[in-house]
């Protein structure tokens, strides 16, 4: 029996996924191989990507929409380190 990775039913796999990639970019950034700046920018494409899913989805899912609303809030945080 396959398991299915669809969008809506990734719920750990997802949570898992965000928290790795945020790990890597602080490290990198720590480790001065990544600027702030390039983070945020970083983040920022993928929270546009995100938000082009959203908008062109027929009807999009509640964790199509949290999957928005989580890259929102690690953009501001980013930008909150950049001050």
């Amino acid at each position: 029996m396959s398991e299915d990775y669809s969008l809506d039913h990734t719920g750990g796999y997802g949570r898992a996924a965000l928290l790795l990639v945020e790990s890597l970019i602080h490290g990198l950034v720590e480790r001065e191989l990544l600027t702030v700046r390039e983070a945020v920018e970083i983040m920022e494409a993928a929270l546009e990507a995100q938000v082009e899913l959203v908008e062109d989805a027929t009807n999009p899912s509640a964790s199509m929409r949290q999957a928005s609303t989580l890259l929102a809030s690690l953009v501001a945080s980013l930008q909150n380190d950049a001050v």
